[in-house]
């Protein structure tokens, strides 16, 4: 992908858009700055992440991260995920401004916020 293009390719189809009746965990962000919201949920299995859905308001770029934020860590392991920077996240997206920036890492805090928290419940393949 071009520098930006998971921006109009996720503003246009956006991924896992929605809920799931399969919750491990969930959780949502405010901006303190802007109007921007993100609510995630997170489908484990074991410290897998089987899926992320995403509920998000705001501009284009908020909406456009959560849907890239769960299409890239989708099968991932939930330490890498813990242990990956912002400056990690955001070179993985291209070049923002720094206001930009901030509503590109709302779905990111979000989901480093949830992962930090103890696992109330598995999905369990079924």
């Amino acid at each position: 992908m071009t520098d930006l293009e998971w921006l109009l390719t996720h503003s246009r189809h956006p991924y896992h858009q929605g809920s799931t009746e399969r919750v491990s965990l969930s959780g949502e962000v405010a901006s303190r700055t802007c109007a921007d919201l993100v609510s995630l949920e997170v489908v484990l299995d074991g410290e897998v992440i089987r899926e992320i859905w995403h509920r998000a308001q705001g501009c284009m770029v908020s909406q456009a991260s959560a849907s890239f934020l769960c299409e890239r860590f989708e099968g991932a392991e939930v330490r890498k995920v813990q242990s990956q920077t912002h400056e990690e996240y955001l070179a993985e997206l291209g070049t923002l401004t720094p206001l930009r920036q901030q509503c590109a890492l709302q779905a990111f805090r979000c989901l480093q916020k949830i992962l930090g928290e103890p696992v109330t419940s598995q999905y369990v393949p079924g």
